[in-house]
């Protein structure tokens, strides 16, 4: 089922400007308006008119229109196991794959045309759910995968259009997330000063840059608890936290359970 569906939404919700990730499920958003920005773990993509972001929702998200009470949208939420079953059965499930895990998240750009079909498909499947009738789950969902197969034959578009400090921040964050980060290593290799990198960045994404970090190799680590058969002690090592007993503390401050509890309730 669809967790939540919203056709050309406008103006603020409880979770604009603020970075959150979900459990378990994927998301869809249509930008309709142009102006902000929307950060996908490490990259910020601009808020462009038609453009078709896809996040699987357990990564880092967050979406910041410069003038909130005019950000219009399409978004859909939904159960992950739910669709990843579905497009294995209808022998899809490559398309979703490609999209959600493979990519890591991104943006599509689209033709006109195909914004004005995409924009309409959406309406579609709002009005539907609206309707609250299960047999009209599996039409929904066939819509969905409509949506996410035009994405698919656009995948080469999808590529971050922001070229700006912060940017290239969160990129070089990206290549060494599993190194040793550190402030004066990262705007040497950058060539900015690392007062004027902290201040640009705490202001475009609300966390220091250490916060973001740690934000993000917690991200990748409930990832590979879900998805991966590796010891709990191999997950840390490769998600960048220097010792295991730092990393199973951080984690229960974070989460309220540890990685084994985690695991145990999530993994797939």
């Amino acid at each position: 089922m669809l967790l939540e569906c919203f056709y050309h939404e406008k103006g603020s919700d409880k979770l604009i400007n603020e970075k959150h990730c979900h459990e378990k499920c994927y998301e869809i958003i249509q930008t309709i308006s142009t102006d902000g920005n929307i950060m996908i773990k490490d990259t910020l993509y601009p808020i462009e008119h038609g453009t078709v972001f896809l996040i699987n929702a357990i990564d880092i998200h967050c979406s910041a229109p410069k003038n909130v009470n005019e950000y219009v949208r399409n978004k859909i939420i939904m159960d992950s196991d739910i669709l990843d079953a579905l497009a294995k059965l209808l022998g899809c499930e490559d398309v979703v794959c490609n999209l959600f895990k493979e990519n890591n998240s991104a943006s599509v750009n689209l033709t006109v045309k195909e914004i004005e079909h995409v924009d309409a498909v959406f309406s579609e499947v709002y009005n539907q759910w609206k309707e609250n009738d299960v047999h009209k789950s599996f039409d929904i969902y066939s819509k969905i995968l409509h949506i996410l197969q035009i994405c698919y034959d656009n995948h080469n578009e999808k590529k971050p259009r922001i070229s700006d400090s912060v940017s290239r921040a969160l990129q070089y964050i990206n290549e060494n997330i599993t190194n040793d980060i550190s402030l004066d290593n990262m705007s040497n290799a950058l060539f900015i000063n690392k007062y004027h990198l902290c201040k640009q960045f705490k202001k475009a994404t609300d966390l220091t840059i250490m916060e973001y970090i740690q934000t993000r190799r917690l991200s990748m680590a409930k990832k590979k608890l879900q998805f991966t058969d590796l010891k709990i002690t191999e997950i840390a090592t490769s998600c960048g936290f220097s010792n295991f007993s730092y990393f199973s503390n951080f984690f229960k401050r974070s989460e309220g359970i540890t990685p084994t509890q985690y695991r145990d309730k999530y993994k797939n």
